[in-house]
């Protein structure tokens, strides 16, 4: 309904024109009206894209750095107990409720840091996969590109930098094995 319209309702069925004039027997008069010519309750609405277990007790002011918090978890399909654990390991045991913004903003840089090393790792390994090269030649060439003053840790799938060499190295691989398939295709 427009606003006369709704005016000229509640005056025929309740005597006013304005909600603030109605009294309670005057709203239940103009509710049951309104069901009789078809009216319905409005559903309520959901927050859509709330990640689960949203800490709804945080301080406020940091509402965009908790924003970005549950859009990274969000990307990386992790729960809220993982960026609790991160700040806990980062900041002495401390909650996310009591967080300060600079301690949001070094959780925020360091779940980015984590999505870089996932996107990554999945990058390393479907270039691996359409090589045709298996979980022993990855760590095969995570030895190869691992510097002599710093020995390859059993979880180079972790390190950023490895992550980066060796998706440049296969990236290369790839790029020349096409550059070969266009020249057999020309000749």
């Amino acid at each position: 309904m427009d606003d006369d319209a709704r005016r000229d309702f509640m005056h025929a069925h309740a005597g006013v024109r304005s909600t603030n004039d109605l009294d309670l027997h005057g709203c239940q008069r103009v509710l049951d009206a309104a069901r009789k010519v078809g009216a319905t309750r409005p559903a309520p609405e959901k927050y859509v894209g709330r990640h689960p277990g949203y800490p709804e007790t945080c301080r406020r002011g940091c509402g965009a750095l908790l924003e970005k918090v549950e859009a990274l978890l969000a990307d990386m399909k992790l729960p809220w107990a993982y960026a609790t654990a991160t700040l806990r390991q980062m900041h002495r045991n401390m909650r996310l409720e009591w967080a300060t913004a600079r301690q949001l903003h070094d959780l925020v840089a360091a779940l980015v840091v984590e999505q870089k090393k996932r996107h990554m790792l999945e990058a390393v390994t479907s270039l691996a996969r359409a090589l045709g090269r298996t979980d022993s030649d990855l760590n095969a060439l995570a030895r190869w590109l691992a510097p002599v003053s710093r020995p390859l840790t059993p979880k180079w799938q972790r390190d950023l930098r490895y992550l980066e060499a060796m998706a440049e190295t296969l990236s290369g691989e790839w790029a020349a094995r096409q550059a070969a398939a266009r020249a057999a295709e020309a000749a």
